[in-house]
């Protein structure tokens, strides 16, 4: 799956690879997904950068649910986020990336006073 988020040339297949990442890491819990978080997010977070605005909004939720389900183990990649929420701050994607914002907060609440 994760080499179909990192090949460009598979955009069309994007959405489905990363919802069935999504599937796994919702049906293993955040404990057993604690080690495949550094090769998972950064492929995802690529995508979130340089994939087509419709998909945007689809990664932004994903990604928002990850870091429900992943909880303080996302705070290694916090500042990645936060990098790519500030990037694609615009008025199409604002709800998705406040949620996200706001799942943030609520895993690293000591990151956010």
């Amino acid at each position: 799956l994760l080499d179909i988020v990192r090949d460009s040339t598979l955009g069309a297949y994007h959405a489905q690879a990363i919802s069935a990442i999504m599937f796994i890491f919702r049906s293993l819990g955040a404990a057993a997904c604690r080690p495949y978080l550094a090769s998972t997010l950064p492929a995802v977070l690529t995508v979130a950068r340089t994939c087509e605005p419709s998909m945007r909004a689809f990664l932004l939720q994903q990604l928002a649910r990850l870091v429900r389900i992943v909880g303080a183990d996302i705070a290694p990649f916090a500042s990645r986020i936060v990098r790519l929420v500030h990037d694609q701050w615009s008025s199409d994607v604002l709800p998705h990336l406040i949620t996200l914002v706001q799942q943030l907060a609520r895993a690293l609440p000591s990151r956010f006073e």
